[in-house]
C-alpha cells in the first residue's frame, strides 16, 4: 500500500494511523471506543486521512466482511477496514478495531487510537479545513463530535453569516412559523410582519439544510 500522506502538523492520533497504513509488522490497530458520537467522528477522521492517500474505508460488523484472499500478487489493496465491534482477527488486511477501554489498554504502550484526546484531533480536522482560527465551531464540535462532518460543510457555504447552538433547532419551529405564516395571510396582510416571517423562515432553512 502506497503512502503519501501530505498533511502537516499531525495530531498523535493521525501519526498513529499514518505509521499502521506504512507499517508492515502489524494488520491491526485498536482504538478507544467511548461513545457513539465520538465513533461517528473517528470514522470521518480516518477517513479524512485515508483519502489524502486514496486509501478507501470501509466499515464491517462481522470478520466475514473482510475480503480476504481477492487481491492478487500484482495489484494493491487500497483498503482499510473499520469495526466498532470485537472482531478476533488474524488476517492480511488492514483493519482498525475500536473497542472499550478494558479490552485495548493492554496495547496502549505499542499504540492506539486514544478517543479520550478527541479535542487535538477536532483541532486537526479543523486546521487541515483552514477554520483553526473559528473558536466558537470548536467549541460547538466538542460537544457535538459527530456533527463535524456536516457542520464543517455548513460553514465553508455560509461562512459569513453561520450562527452556532447547542441546542437543535426542532422541525416543529418550522411548522409553527409556516403556520403563523399562513394565518397572516388569512387575515389584514401586513405586509412588513409577513415580510420578516419570511425572513425568518430563510434563515431557519438556511443553517439546518443539511438535516431536513
Amino acid at each position: 500500500m502506497k503512502i503519501k500522506i501530505v498533511i502537516i502538523d499531525l495530531s498523535e492520533n493521525a501519526k498513529i494511523i499514518k505509521n499502521f497504513i506504512g507499517g508492515k509488522d502489524e494488520n491491526v490497530l485498536y482504538g478507544i471506543n467511548i461513545d457513539e458520537h465520538k465513533s461517528i467522528f473517528y470514522q470521518y477522521f480516518i477517513k479524512k486521512i485515508l483519502f489524502q492517500n486514496e486509501i478507501q474505508i470501509k466499515r464491517v460488523d462481522d470478520i466475514n466482511e473482510i475480503n480476504e484472499g481477492s487481491i492478487s500478487l500484482f495489484e494493491e489493496n487500497n483498503s482499510v477496514y473499520i469495526t466498532f465491534k470485537k472482531i478476533k482477527y488474524e488476517g492480511k488486511e488492514k483493519l482498525i478495531n475500536f473497542l472499550p477501554y478494558k479490552d485495548v489498554k493492554k496495547y496502549v504502550g505499542s499504540g492506539i487510537i486514544n478517543s479520550y484526546e478527541i479535542d487535538k484531533d477536532i483541532k486537526f480536522i479543523l486546521k487541515n479545513n483552514n477554520l483553526e482560527n473559528e473558536s466558537e465551531l470548536f467549541e460547538y464540535l466538542k460537544l457535538n463530535p459527530h456533527m463535524i462532518e456536516t457542520e464543517i460543510e455548513k460553514f465553508q457555504i455560509n461562512k459569513k453569516d453561520v450562527v452556532f447552538s447547542n441546542s437543535e433547532i426542532l422541525k416543529d419551529d418550522i411548522f409553527s412559523l409556516r403556520m403563523e405564516i399562513f394565518k397572516a395571510k388569512r387575515t389584514k396582510i401586513d405586509l412588513r410582519k409577513l415580510l420578516g416571517l419570511f425572513k425568518k423562515e430563510v434563515l431557519l432553512k438556511k443553517f439546518n439544510f443539511l438535516t431536513y
